[in-house]
Formats: C-alpha cells, sequence, structure tokens
C-alpha cells in the first residue's frame, strides 16, 4: 500500500513509478481514500535491468546532454563529464533515434562491449570510449 502522506513520500512513489518499478505490481487506486494499492504480478520476481554506462542523459534538441555520471562508472572512468553534449553514439547521430532507445542500448548491451561516444565540451569535439560494465550486482 502507498499513501501519499508527505511531499517526499509521493515523489519517491514517483521516482519509484518513473524507474519501471511498477510494472512488477497491478496498481490499484482508491481515490477517495486516496491510496494505491500494489500487488505482485508475473513480473515480480524478474531481476532489474540497470545501465551499465553510468550515464544519466536527457535530450538537448540533437544532442543528448549527460546530466550526471555515477561515480566509479565505465563513463566516468573513461572521461565524460556532466553537461557533455553527446553528438553520435558509435558513429550514428543520436538524434536519429528517441533517448529512450539509446538508454536502452546502454543498459541491454552486454557487459564488455566498448562505445564510443562523440561528445561536445567547451565547443570542441572528442571521442571518448568506454566500456560497458555491470554497476549493480
Amino acid at each position: 500500500m502507498f499513501a501519499p502522506e508527505s511531499n517526499w513520500t509521493y515523489e519517491l512513489g514517483l521516482r519509484y513509478a518513473a524507474s519501471g518499478w511498477l510494472r512488477r505490481f497491478t496498481v490499484t487506486f482508491d481515490y477517495g481514500k486516496r491510496i494505491m494499492y500494489l500487488e505482485p504480478n508475473a513480473n515480480a520476481a524478474e531481476p532489474d535491468r540497470y545501465d551499465r554506462s553510468g550515464l544519466f542523459l536527457l535530450r538537448r534538441g540533437p544532442a543528448i546532454e549527460v546530466a550526471a555520471v555515477a561515480a566509479t562508472s565505465p563513463a566516468e572512468r573513461a572521461g565524460v563529464l556532466a553537461k557533455d553534449l553527446v553528438r553520435a553514439i558509435d558513429g550514428v547521430a543520436v538524434a536519429r533515434h528517441p533517448v529512450a532507445e539509446w538508454r536502452r542500448r546502454l543498459r541491454d548491451s552486454p557487459p564488455g562491449t566498448k562505445v564510443t561516444l562523440t561528445v561536445e565540451r567547451g565547443g570542441k569535439r572528442q571521442k571518448i570510449v568506454l566500456t560497458l560494465a555491470e554497476l549493480v550486482p
């Protein structure tokens, strides 16, 4: 059961929902009582899949902005910085696909996969190669 008793609880619930956590449950809302019921479904036992690059990416026009880089991640080790603009991944302009597709690729490609990012930093472009790895055991 989830009840939005405070803004913190409500925001936490929204974060979990946005991360795909709710796909594990059949959700029922009692709007009158402001309660959300969660009942485990067939997806409940599936393991979570996490990004293997350590990048948090946001669409910025024809580019993808690096909003954050996880500490000790492949992206950090390769030298990617927050606010870098990714222009291409493995030579393909990021504007050609939705950002969700690029996120899916960084999540679903096997550990050990090398990914070449063309990033713009301070008006200059450079290529950065990172090697995907399991970040969450």
